[in-house]
């Protein structure tokens, strides 16, 4: 399947040198999200990349094939890689590497 698509909501930002490349899957950017400054965003062919409303992606993070819950920080320098899940209302600390398919419950 071929999309080719990039859907960025209302009050969301991209901060200068972020990249969303979506050749073969989509991106989907929710509400009120913030891309920050050299943050790389990049699909594959089996997962979509997925970021939940009220999110902050920071500086010089890496998200690849990866689906990000509402109210999430994803703090400098972290690597989402392929199928993995992060729920409502996580902190992802500096320089974590998610490996692929982990699932991270949302927080209360």
């Amino acid at each position: 399947m071929f999309y080719d698509q990039v859907s960025i909501a209302e009050e969301s930002s991209l901060w200068p040198y972020s990249v969303i490349r979506a050749e073969i899957n989509e991106v989907i950017i929710g509400w009120r999200v913030n891309i920050q400054d050299f943050v790389m965003i990049h699909i594959g062919e089996k997962h979509p990349v997925i970021i939940g409303d009220n999110t902050s992606i920071t500086h010089r993070d890496a998200i690849h094939e990866a689906k990000i819950g509402k109210n999430c920080l994803i703090v400098i320098g972290a690597i989402l890689t392929d199928g993995c899940e992060i729920g409502d209302n996580s902190i992802v600390v500096p320089g974590t590497l998610v490996r692929e398919n982990m699932v991270f419950n949302p927080n209360p």
